[in-house]
């Protein structure tokens, strides 16, 4: 995860009391975002199928392990906030998903999605430079209306979203095609960034009647 991307989740829970919360990244990576959590008061933990970036996190002292959701559910574990990053496009039922982390939540507890969203101005302008479109990965794609449609149909609603923009590099050596091609991406994905239609979302989610 972007280091920079994590401090901004972080700031926009919108949760009053920020000390003692307990944290749970669900595809935590290497760490970064638990890392983060942690310098600011969060109790944190983390769930990470990777091997290689499991150890990473276990090397920062953190408490990550590659539990299934369901398996802290049978712990009768709950949290404050519940983070993921670039996940649920990767699953093939992200409502189930969605309905085991909210069981996880306390009642007043956020969800918080990072998705790429293909509503932005780079992929709708320039969809061929938009490094977002993963079929070959991904399940789905998202905007911020299926989020919310997802949502909705796994006992949730959207609170409150925040746009962001995927990183894109800018670049000086390579072909003259690729060079024009990645830095106009650049380009207008930091205009879209400015006009607020960046391509990346941080959609925070409550429980319905939380």
């Amino acid at each position: 995860m972007n280091y920079l991307y994590g401090e901004k989740i972080l700031e926009n829970v919108p949760i009053e009391k920020k000390s003692n919360l307990k944290l749970l990244d669900f595809g935590c990576g290497d760490g970064t975002l638990l890392k983060i959590a942690r310098s600011r008061g969060y109790i944190v933990r983390g769930l990470e199928l990777s091997e290689d970036l499991l150890a990473q996190s276990r090397a920062s002292n953190l408490n990550v392990t590659s539990e299934s959701l369901s398996e802290l559910l049978a712990q009768d574990l709950k949290f404050d906030v519940i983070t993921m990053s670039s996940v649920v496009e990767h699953v093939g039922d992200p409502e189930a998903i969605l309905n085991t982390a909210r069981k996880l939540l306390n009642p007043s507890g956020v969800i918080v999605l990072a998705q790429a969203s293909y509503d932005g101005l780079l992929p709708r302008v320039f969809p061929w430079g938009w490094y977002g479109w993963q079929p070959e990965e991904h399940f789905w794609h998202f905007n911020p209306s299926s989020v919310a449609a997802l949502a909705l149909n796994s006992g949730l609603h959207v609170q409150k979203i925040v746009r962001d923009r995927l990183p894109q590099k800018r670049f000086y050596f390579g072909s003259v095609k690729d060079l024009i091609g990645r830095n106009i991406a650049s380009l207008i994905s930091w205009i879209g960034y400015k006009l607020n239609q960046g391509d990346m979302v941080f959609v925070y989610l409550k429980k319905i009647n939380s």
